[in-house]
């Protein structure tokens, strides 16, 4: 079983409406923890930063965020101008399981969510192949059975090799499972997406929130959002057994701690330089675990021209995972390889028709160009990639030596350093600022 369920999770058409109930944690002020913590500053105002700084400032600690974008949510985010005034989400997409306390948050605050249906396309050798056609064909099967199954692989290579199937599968499996990791199945490492299957906890069902991602951080966080200072680059964070100092904007702050949330690419990109450097297990385990460039592509049309059943269509040369996000619009979720290729062409010409649509045409004669209307990129290459993925040798136990705090003074949290399977998710993310405030009352 997939660890997600993911991909179904993926189409438009909506299915059951849940309007939850209540369930709630809830932190207390406590003045001894809070002048032990001291002044803390939290990098990152993504859903990692900004449940930090609730957890933090409940506790009555004196807290501040920095976060260098002119908005909260960082890889989350909502549009609901491109699709009618529809949420769409340009970002993180779903509400992975129902027994995260993600999910629990949700619940408490009454925010309704949708449970997606499924019908996946397989397009494969020049046809397209319905789920039950997929199901029965010889090669088709085993892919799919192969992504339903990904706790079984083995080996210490890359899952393409575990996989041992015709190339010709390879764009089929890189829609089913290499998108779903941010990368494609020779980036991925076998055995280490087995251990994330294994460890995953959160239940196999997935959701939409009907008012979008970024209303409900609004609407979950409004507390918190006092605390972040946008247009705040952190570039420089100095530290030592008395305290930390943060160069933002270019002045120097200070405090007694800090929690890094930022994306892996930013570490990877040495966008904040760390003084003393970081130790060599960490600089290691930031250049092993995988994260590359990963974009969202919407397609608009004049007119739908894709079976009305259809809700996923995997197969595409250039882009192997489509979704059906509007009446008249499909999105590509773009990752590994193929956002290499696609920022190449951004980057000779930034108004491109990216050649996704060239994979629409040759799957449904040409109808793909003769409807096109526009396209939308959202491109979270900046953030040094969309999420972060396993690679070969660098599974759980590196997640855990990235959340490692130094000198009990910096501190690090985010959907990278989630040990547990809960990698490249919002509820993940979320569970590393608990997971790193609990660190914080352990030593102080």
């Amino acid at each position: 079983m997939n660890r997600r369920e993911f991909m179904g999770a993926l189409a438009m058409g909506w299915g059951t409406a849940y309007v939850l109930g209540a369930c709630k944690e809830k932190d207390e002020p406590n003045p001894d923890f809070a002048q032990k913590a001291g002044k803390v500053a939290v990098v990152g105002a993504g859903i990692a930063g900004l449940h930090l700084a609730k957890r933090l400032g409940a506790s009555g600690v004196d807290v501040v965020v920095y976060e260098k974008l002119n908005r909260i949510g960082g890889r989350i985010l909502t549009d609901k101008a491109l699709n009618a005034g529809k949420p769409l989400e340009l970002g993180a997409e779903f509400v992975h399981g129902h027994k995260s306390d993600w999910y629990k948050a949700l619940n408490d605050a009454a925010i309704a969510l949708d449970e997606p249906d499924e019908n996946y396309y397989h397009y494969y050798l020049g046809q397209n192949y319905t789920a039950n056609a997929a199901a029965n064909h010889p090669d088709l099967s085993r892919a799919i059975a192969l992504a339903e199954n990904l706790e079984n692989l083995s080996g210490s290579g890359s899952v393409k090799a575990a996989a041992n199937l015709p190339d010709s599968l390879d764009y089929i499996l890189d829609g089913l499972i290499g998108a779903d990791y941010g990368a494609d199945i020779e980036r991925l490492g076998a055995q280490e997406m087995a251990e994330a299957e294994r460890l995953w906890t959160a239940g196999e069902r997935d959701f939409r929130i009907t008012v979008g991602m970024t209303d409900a951080l609004n609407l979950l966080y409004a507390d918190v959002i006092s605390k972040v200072q946008t247009q705040s680059a952190v570039s420089k964070i100095a530290y030592s057994a008395s305290g930390v100092t943060l160069t933002v904007n270019g002045a120097d702050q200070n405090f007694d701690r800090v929690f890094v949330t930022t994306p892996l690419g930013t570490l990877k990109r040495n966008d904040i330089v760390f003084l003393p450097q970081l130790p060599d297990d960490k600089r290691a385990v930031i250049n092993g675990i995988g994260m590359g460039a990963g974009m969202k592509v919407v397609y608009r049309f004049q007119q739908r021209f894709w079976p009305q059943d259809m809700t996923l269509w995997v197969g595409g040369r250039h882009a192997p995972l489509f979704w059906v996000s509007g009446d008249f619009a499909l999105t590509a979720l773009v990752t590994g390889k193929y956002a290499d290729d696609f920022n190449q062409r951004l980057n000779a010409n930034a108004s491109v028709i990216l050649p996704a649509l060239d994979d629409l045409d040759a799957a449904f004669s040409g109808a793909a160009s003769a409807q096109f209307k526009d396209q939308y990129v959202q491109n979270w290459t900046g953030f040094g990639g969309a999420y972060s993925y396993p690679t070969p040798g660098f599974g759980s136990e590196a997640r855990k030596t990235l959340a490692e705090p130094i000198e009990n003074r910096v501190f690090f949290a985010g959907e990278a350093t989630h040990p547990d399977g809960h990698f490249a998710t919002v509820h993940g993310a979320r569970e590393t600022a608990d997971f790193a405030f609990e660190k914080l009352k352990q030593v102080v």
